[in-house]
């Protein structure tokens, strides 16, 4: 469920005068467990009561990621063994911010390289023939059991 569907849900359980608690569980129920936590249908609840029924997400206070995904994905591409810390310098920014950019562009750290976290069509054909491959020499040549 997206932001703007679940504020609309809490706004509609405001409007038929239900409490937060109450709110929580039932979103719980339907969407399952840990979808609404009492304290956020709090907190919308609050906004609600002030006369603001916006089911928009306000903006967020704080300083904005200023990391550009082309350049990041550029720098990773470049050297996928560069040190995360190198790729922050660049970039004026935290280790911890790059690497949060990083999980969200979907590029994970493996055996100390950065690769994308999926596999492609290639890949994922390339594992299938040497599993198979393999599964068949065991048939063919299996391993004498010594006692």
């Amino acid at each position: 469920m997206d932001k703007t569907a679940f504020s609309t849900v809490l706004l509609h359980e405001f409007k038929l005068g239900r409490t937060a608690k109450d709110a929580a569980t039932n979103i719980n129920v339907v969407w399952g467990e840990g979808t609404a936590s009492e304290r956020t249908v709090r907190c919308w609840f609050q906004k609600f009561r002030s006369g603001d029924e916006s089911v928009e997400d306000e903006e967020r206070v704080g300083r904005q990621s200023l990391v550009d995904h082309d350049v990041l994905l550029r720098a990773v591409e470049e050297d996928r063994r560069q040190p995360l810390i190198e790729d922050a310098k660049k970039m004026c920014v935290s280790h911890t911010v790059v690497a949060a950019h990083l999980e969200l562009l979907g590029i994970v750290k493996k055996l100390g390289k950065w690769v994308p976290h999926d596999f492609t069509e290639q890949q994922q054909l390339e594992r299938f023939e040497v599993s198979s491959s393999l599964l068949s020499r065991n048939d063919a040549e299996s391993f004498p059991i010594v006692l």
